[in-house]
């Protein structure tokens, strides 16, 4: 749990696999679908946002939104202050770059 994340911060990777019997602390992926997945997910990148937030200090912390973002992603970005970067390629956009790079190969 990311609560924990403190009794391990300072620990070499020995000390932290002395503390859980030789399991590393990590991520466990799932999927958003159940519901249910997507509130854990949520619930678990929202405490790991305040951890990067809090460490952070007077810095800012941005995110890209990069590829797939589960639609519970930019409101949980909004409630934590935290300013986004969408980059999507519209289609037209992603046809001129392929027309000129074809252009340019041809010269």
């Amino acid at each position: 749990m990311p609560q924990e994340n403190p009794a391990f911060a300072d620990l070499t990777e020995e000390g932290a696999k002395e503390m859980t019997g030789g399991r590393l602390p990590h991520f466990i992926p799932r999927p958003d679908e159940p519901e249910e997945n997507a509130e854990l997910n949520c619930a678990e990148g929202e405490a790991l946002m305040l951890m990067i937030q809090e460490a952070a200090g007077t810095s800012a912390v941005v995110a890209e939104d990069l590829g797939v973002v589960p639609k519970y992603v930019p409101a949980l970005l909004k409630k934590l202050g935290v300013p986004g970067f969408p980059f999507h390629i519209s289609s037209s956009i992603r046809k001129r770059a392929n027309s000129s790079r074809r252009t340019r190969w041809r010269s």
